[in-house]
């Protein structure tokens, strides 16, 4: 007797591919920086940045290393904050060897990157607390720095044990919020909500470091998953009459988390983001919708828009927080990133540009200790103001000190002041003459783009002092 026996072939499609980004970045630590960029990172890991864990409660004694602070509001996220700009800036000082470091940096990074690892959840594979702070659906934001800062250090100790712990714990962590967020989506309303576009960014990153197949599905499913709940960035500055609320055309009287500045400027990369993962590249003529709006409505002469909390309208005397800057510098980063072969992505690094030199720098201190909360393009005196203008903030808002008003800038303060993330999001796509297409902001402070070999270094005292000096060595004839 012949029995037949019939399988089952279950077969997998590949895993749709993530539309190419056409700039990338360096690897990290693989260049060094000198003369007066070199003095600007020194001085920041000396300076408030180095000192943080040192004296401050909510990164010297956060819940991510076993403490009990850093409990505000939006999660627990300062101590992710500061560490994830913590790591790319140690890692280009120790590419660098610069004399006069005073503060042993590296060491406070690796210890907090271990304790990390170490006190990872091994059954779910969450990551940092999980008390759920923020209520439900919106606690998912705390440990996207975290994500982001794991991810850097991975890929400046690449080929080493710790970087592929790294890389592990990213893969669990995603697939576990993943896994939460198919059951508990994200907060309507919520940070996390409106701030999808930095989840999904995460993802998508973590797909370019090199993952396999199964890995690359599974990033890809939890960003079409967060992206179908994401805030609509879309309708909202459309001003579409059939969504729950719109961009608003003059000040907005009272808090609420779609006006809010910040998340606004984390916003303005969700075209570029939404690209790679659909493919549709409409969704990049989003990013200059985005910025007409915030420039007819809401548009400051420094080159941001007014956000004392949420939009202030145009009037001069209305300020815009920090911690706004950089995000919206970071967007203009990756929307560039993405979308530089469209006519207008040039003046997405001219208006980087323009807050590198006007927006970022009058909010912070020379000597890197002190920034304000919220800045005012005809500020007259930064002092405690009381009566002020402004409707959200305290009155120490536009004070220089350690922590003003509210300390998520006190946090974010090393990822702003010459922000080191940006000396790694430089392009690498082959030249014919064998060279780096380099575009470089120079920490925040300078796009310069220039052509490039791996080998080439920056010197002098460029951009406060010309000239700016290029040394390179070539490794192959380059036609003149």
């Amino acid at each position: 007797m012949e029995v037949l026996v019939l399988a089952t072939l279950t077969l997998y499609a590949p895993p749709p591919t993530l539309s190419p980004t056409l700039y990338k970045p360096l690897p990290l630590g693989s260049y060094r920086a000198s003369g007066w960029l070199l003095g600007q990172l020194t001085q920041q890991a000396n300076t408030l940045s180095g000192h943080l864990n040192l004296f401050w409660a909510d990164v010297q004694d956060s819940v991510w290393v076993g403490g009990k602070s850093d409990k505000s509001g939006a999660g627990h996220e300062r101590g992710p904050y500061w560490l994830n700009g913590l790591v790319p800036l140690v890692a280009i000082l120790n590419a660098s060897k610069p004399t006069g470091l005073n503060v042993h940096v590296a060491k406070q990074v690796d210890e907090w990157i271990v304790y990390i690892l170490d006190h990872q959840n091994a059954t779910t594979g969450w990551l940092g607390p999980d008390d759920g702070l923020g209520g439900k659906g919106d606690d998912y934001w705390s440990a996207w720095n975290v994500v982001a800062a794991l991810l850097q250090y991975a890929d400046a100790k690449r080929g080493t044990p710790i970087a592929a712990r790294c890389m592990d714990s990213v893969l669990a962590h995603i697939a576990e919020a993943s896994r939460r967020m198919k059951t508990t989506p994200l907060k309507d309303g919520g940070w996390s909500q409106n701030r999808w576009q930095d989840w999904v960014y995460l993802c998508e990153w973590t797909a370019d470091m090199g993952v396999t197949e199964a890995q690359r599905r599974m990033l890809y499913e939890a960003s079409q998953l967060a992206f179908g709940q994401r805030w609509d960035w879309q309708r909202y500055y459309a001003q579409d009459s059939t969504f729950a609320h719109q961009f608003p055309e003059k000040n907005v009287p009272d808090w609420t988390m779609y006006d809010h500045g910040v998340n606004n400027a984390m916003g303005l990369k969700w075209g570029a983001v939404a690209y790679r993962l659909t493919g549709d590249p409409t969704y990049l003529a989003e990013i200059d919708k985005m910025l007409a709006m915030q420039d007819r409505y809401q548009g400051q002469p420094y080159g941001m828009f007014s956000a004392d909390e949420v939009f202030g309208g145009r009037a001069l005397n209305r300020g815009i927080e920090l911690c706004a800057v950089v995000e919206q510098m970071y967007s203009l980063e990756v929307a560039f990133r993405v979308g530089a072969e469209l006519p207008s992505a040039v003046s997405w690094l001219d208006r980087l540009e323009t807050l590198a030199f006007n927006a970022l720098p009058a909010t912070i201190s020379a000597d890197m200790w002190q920034h304000q909360y919220l800045q005012q393009a005809n500020e007259i005196t930064a002092c405690v103001t009381d009566p002020h203008v402004w409707q959200q903030d305290g009155p120490d808002s536009t004070l220089f000190g350690v922590e003003p008003n509210f300390g998520c800038c006190t946090a974010n303060f090393n990822q702003v002041r010459r922000r080191p993330q940006r000396l790694s999001h430089c392009a690498d796509p082959p030249s014919p003459s064998g060279g780096f297409p380099l575009v470089s902001p120079l920490v925040g402070s300078l796009w310069c783009p220039l052509w490039w070999v791996p080998s080439g270094v920056p010197s002098g005292g460029f951009p406060l002092v010309s000239p700016l000096v290029c040394s390179t060595q070539c490794h192959t004839d380059l036609p003149l």
